[in-house]
């Protein structure tokens, strides 16, 4: 049998955790929490400023609600949350990272076209082929919304 010391096996899952929620070398998950700065407004004198804070803790609760039932692949998943009171400044919600945003997608794309417009564009893409690609990326983009959106109402 062999002993291990409690620092290697603290190194070892480390390592396990590392291995686990990244990909690619980029985190897989995200934690989402409410701001320092809106945690600070629930001991506020003033109560529009402690309306403001239970707003956000009631936003965070209310989509950790939500994410926990939905189950669709163009929805964002909750993974996870801490097992704490909502209102505590410790709460948070675990979720699949976000590579990057339809707003940065739409800026890509823009950029994209901007590329292949023009006398350098005829060079750059002969066949049409990556226009073609653009615009079928396009539309899955559009497909996996709406189908998001179908079943978003489907719930009501």
């Amino acid at each position: 049998m062999e002993l291990r010391t409690e620092a290697e096996g603290a190194t070892e899952k480390r390592c396990f955790i590392a291995r686990s929620t990244q990909r690619d070398g980029h985190a897989r998950y995200a934690l989402k929490r409410l701001k320092k700065a809106t945690l600070s407004l629930a001991s506020s004198h003033k109560e529009d400023k402690r309306l403001l804070f239970t707003a956000g803790v009631a936003d965070l609760a209310i989509e950790a609600k939500f994410l926990a039932v939905l189950k669709h692949p163009n929805i964002i998943k909750m993974r996870g949350m801490a097992s704490v009171h909502p209102c505590s400044d410790e709460f948070f919600i675990v979720l699949d990272r976000l590579n990057d945003t339809l707003e940065d997608r739409i800026h890509s794309w823009k950029k994209s076209v901007r590329r292949l417009s023009g006398g350098l564009g005829l060079v750059l893409d002969t066949r049409g082929g990556k226009k073609d690609k653009m615009f079928s990326d396009r539309l899955c983009v559009a497909y996996a919304i709406c189908s998001a959106l179908h079943y978003l109402h489907s719930k009501r």
